[in-house]
């Protein structure tokens, strides 16, 4: 069981919730009406459709694996566009699990288009929160992509 969620930074006059749904519905692997079912296999991966629209400022799936002896594995995976001003080097993000995780989660965390160092400064089975050093000060207004990978699955 998958569920995806995202967020935009555009007006709501500049997007087109069609067009959005039908995004959101081709990652989860659902059709479109219109859509043939063998034109739907060369579906981008979350990475690729987050990077692909600027207006996204968040895109994240939710998914639930069944594990030995009726457990259940949850794994969350998030995408997020963050400002930075300039001359800032530090950024805080806070990741919140809706529901809480049984567990508290195992936290990956990558910067995809910047350089420095990323620490997860608290987990818990509600959330996280990750501390972003950049390694250069910004000149100007800027955002930086961040991936997240939350799990409870032990051989992650």
């Amino acid at each position: 069981m998958s569920e995806l969620s995202a967020s935009s930074t555009s007006p709501p006059t500049l997007f087109d919730p069609v067009a959005i749904e039908a995004r959101l519905n081709a990652l989860a692997g659902m059709c479109n009406d219109d859509v043939d079912a063998d034109q739907a296999t060369d579906v981008p991966d979350l990475q690729e459709q987050f990077l692909a629209d600027e207006t996204l400022r968040y895109l994240g799936s939710r998914s639930t694996s069944p594990g030995l002896n009726d457990e259940e594995f949850h794994t969350v995976v998030e995408y997020h566009r963050i400002p930075v001003e300039p001359n800032q080097t530090r950024v805080i993000l806070h990741l919140g699990f809706c529901p809480d995780f049984p567990l508290v989660p195992k936290v990956d965390v990558t910067l995809i288009d910047a350089v420095g160092r990323v620490r997860v400064t608290q987990k818990s089975h509600f959330g996280t929160r990750i501390e972003i050093t950049l390694a250069n000060r910004q000149t100007t207004h800027s955002k930086v992509c961040v991936e997240a990978i939350c799990t409870t699955q032990p051989e992650y």
